[in-house]
């Protein structure tokens, strides 16, 4: 990946910002889950697992601040927040959700006749969700069995996976051995985002995390495979990043077009997405500029549409420094795509993504085979149907030769039914 810093990060020349779109990963969260033997369950965490912790939740209030600085000092956008001008759009689910909300708060702190209560500066704005299995466009484990059947054919013969195996078997094992999961790799590299958390929260440090974890360095030796676990698949196999996020280039492409050419083009100046690692993975490798390190909370990837007198051009950024303590905390870097400059004619950059831009993603994602094998009755299932429909005829054959043969037996006897005595036995 092309990066590097540029402290004028506007224009080069005059020309003034049209549109522009976020996409940005949730903040500090919880784990999503844990080994069998670890000492901090589920019950350990205040919410739960996968839950936005107030940690993040402050990072995710400063990066609206910090885009506040950005968008709204510059005049692009107005102090006031605007319905019209600005859509936001997240993942269902809790962390992203309120990422949202927070980043929300800081964009856009409620003043003026906009503010409804003298105490607070929080107004209430709308962000929109789908349900995931739906959320094709920036949620990337929604159902797509082309992109699993990729993913599978991929670990199967990658010979970088085949070596990485190798090489840490004998860690793999020991991690096995003292976690109670699968002796895999991938059981192995899914606990490797937990044990960071655990450490980050102050679960435990250095002198009392587990002696498992002491031993030759094993923490760290995990820790160090945190952006393996965050590549795999996805970035080394560009069918795989065009399936889970060329819905999103699409959408930006048709956007920034439409602004443009449109007389009613969109009336959204300002695209947000509250997304995940996976997200901003999917993207960055779609648009050839992913550097195989796994995103730290609150990256957020900038996409920016501008307008000058010899046309008009896009300009890609990124802020992955969210640490407040870190000298690199608030800065942006500028990405190039290759085969164009930073500053990307529209046109062009329209063009160099047409190979990963998807139209129709149920029939990329082979979603439409499934939708019709549900509808066509399998052969065990025509078997299944023939011989109850058999059964059941069988048995009304049964029943009504039953009825029958009852029925004329009764008229037999009532022939012979016999004559009522003078008396009854109630008058004797």
């Amino acid at each position: 990946m092309d990066m590097e810093h540029v402290e004028r990060d506007w224009c080069i020349y005059e020309c003034y910002l049209i549109s522009a779109l976020f996409l940005f990963r949730h903040g500090d969260r919880s784990p999503t889950h844990t080994y069998p033997k670890d000492t901090f369950q589920e019950d350990s965490w205040p919410q739960g697992w996968g839950q936005l912790t107030q940690k993040g939740m402050q990072h995710e209030y400063m990066l609206g601040q910090f885009l506040r600085d950005r968008y709204v000092k510059s005049g692009f956008l107005n102090g006031t927040y605007i319905r019209e001008k600005i859509r936001i759009r997240s993942t269902d689910k809790d962390r992203t959700l309120m990422s949202a909300y927070t980043v929300l708060a800081g964009l856009f702190p409620a003043h003026g006749t906009q503010r409804w209560n003298k105490n607070m500066t929080w107004q209430p704005i709308p962000v929109h969700t789908i349900p995931l299995n739906d959320d094709h466009l920036i949620y990337t484990n929604s159902p797509c069995p082309a992109a699993d059947k990729l993913l599978k054919q991929w670990k199967e013969s990658s010979p970088w996976l085949k070596k990485l195996k190798e090489k840490y078997k004998d860690l793999v094992q020991y991690v096995s051995d003292n976690t109670g999961l699968p002796n895999t790799l991938d059981d192995i590299l899914g606990i490797v985002d937990t044990l960071f958390i655990e450490y980050d929260t102050g679960k435990f440090n250095n002198d009392t995390m587990p002696d498992w974890l002491k031993k030759d360095g094993t923490f760290w030796k995990m820790m160090s495979l945190r952006d393996v676990h965050a590549s795999m698949g996805l970035p080394h196999v560009p069918q795989i990043a065009k399936l889970r996020a060329g819905t999103l280039v699409r959408h930006l492409a048709e956007n920034m077009t439409a602004k443009v050419n449109t007389k009613d083009s969109p009336s959204q100046d300002l695209l947000i997405y509250s997304a995940h690692d996976s997200t901003v993975i999917a993207l960055l490798s779609a648009l050839k500029l992913y550097n195989y390190r796994q995103p730290p909370y609150c990256t957020t990837v900038l996409i920016e549409l501008y307008a000058k007198p010899s046309g008009n051009f896009v300009k890609i950024f990124i802020r992955n420094g969210t640490d407040p303590e870190s000298k690199e905390y608030n800065k942006l870097h500028t990405l190039k795509l290759k085969g164009c400059s930073i500053e990307c004619p529209l046109k062009k950059f329209v063009a160099l993504q047409k190979s990963v831009i998807v139209k129709d993603i149920k029939k990329e994602c082979h979603l439409d085979r499934v939708t019709s094998n549900r509808d066509k009755p399998s052969a065990d299932r025509v078997v299944g149907l023939a011989i109850l429909s058999s059964v059941t005829l069988l048995l009304l054959i049964i029943l009504t030769a039953t009825c029958v043969i009852l029925c004329k037996q009764r008229n037999r006897l009532g022939n012979y039914r016999p004559l009522p005595t003078k008396y009854d036995d109630d008058d004797i």
